[in-house]
């Protein structure tokens, strides 16, 4: 069963994991569960617990694979020997964590909406980040001049930990897509995907519309 929820971030994105994280107080069963928030963007890796909210600070911005390379480099985060990985861009409906504490995990567990990646969001044991340890590694963001690059990387490689893991099992799931807007007031349009088999709103920038932007 899982029972951690591991949600990656950015130093700059403090309005997007306070919207999830009044979203997630309000769900079903979050009491039950350990949340930790990876910041990427700072100097040194540290940590705090807030509200019963574990923050633990990156010395990278990697992107999707922030909290990833800290669960491989901070030694705290070793305890957590699986979890469920989720971008800070998102909301979660009442039953996200119903649905999430009732999947068997044995190496990983993708959301599998036809017929695009799943934006690496899924379960995960801590032997399966092992077992990808050097590629994760080779993904760590720490030259600012190379962040275009590194974001591209990042897309070409989308669910690459996945892809390796032969046992990886496929949660089915179907997708709503409502209109763009400027869901955190910050002048970005983002659009809302739904995704059903979790309960979770995910709140998109870039969705193949045009040049690719850094929004940090």
């Amino acid at each position: 069963m899982v029972k951690t929820v591991l949600i990656n971030s950015y130093i700059a994105n403090t309005k997007a994991v306070d919207a999830l994280i009044r979203s997630m107080r309000e769900a079903r069963g979050f009491s039950s569960f350990t949340i930790a928030v990876i910041v990427g963007g700072h100097s040194l890796y540290s940590h705090e617990t807030v509200d019963g909210i574990l923050y633990v600070n990156a010395p990278h911005n990697s992107f999707d694979n922030t909290a990833f390379i800290a669960m491989l480099e901070y030694p705290l985060l070793s305890q957590y020997t699986s979890f469920f990985y989720i971008h800070d861009t998102a909301v979660v409906g009442p039953s996200f964590f119903e649905k999430i504490g009732d999947l068997n995990i044995r190496s990983s567990i993708r959301i599998n909406p036809p017929p695009r990646p799943s934006m690496n969001i899924g379960a995960y044991t801590l032997a399966r980040l092992e077992a990808c340890r050097d590629f994760l590694i080779s993904m760590k963001g720490v030259d600012p001049t190379q962040m275009l690059h590194l974001k591209q990387r990042c897309i070409d490689t989308e669910d690459y930990i996945f892809k390796q893991d032969e046992h990886c099992v496929a949660l089915e799931c179907t997708i709503d897509i409502y209109p763009p807007k400027d869901h955190y007031g910050t002048g970005t349009l983002r659009r809302i995907e739904y995704l059903s088999s979790i309960d979770m709103f995910k709140i998109k920038s870039n969705w193949n519309v045009g040049e690719l932007v850094l929004v940090l």
